[in-house]
């Protein structure tokens, strides 16, 4: 009985693992498409033109501008040329 307790630890904290490393990557290849909009870009975009630019959803720009320190800081627009 205590042998399927671990088990069952043990595979439910690698599913966690397994799903969180995969939010991060894919949080971090959206935040580099959005950068390279950004840099790429000889004026401001908005964040319609920048989903259009890098082909992602007007939403997840949208929260990943949000969540990202490099991209904006104090709800205010940052990043380094």
């Amino acid at each position: 009985m205590a042998q399927n307790i671990v088990l069952a630890l043990v595979i439910i904290v690698s599913l966690w693992a397994h799903l969180w490393l995969y939010l991060w990557i894919r949080f971090k290849m959206d935040e580099g498409a959005v950068l390279r909009c950004l840099v790429d870009s000889p004026s401001q975009l908005s964040s319609e033109a920048i989903a259009e630019l890098a082909k992602m959803k007007h939403d997840r720009v949208v929260k990943v501008c949000q969540k990202s320190k490099e991209i904006c800081q104090d709800g205010e627009l940052y990043f380094s040329k």
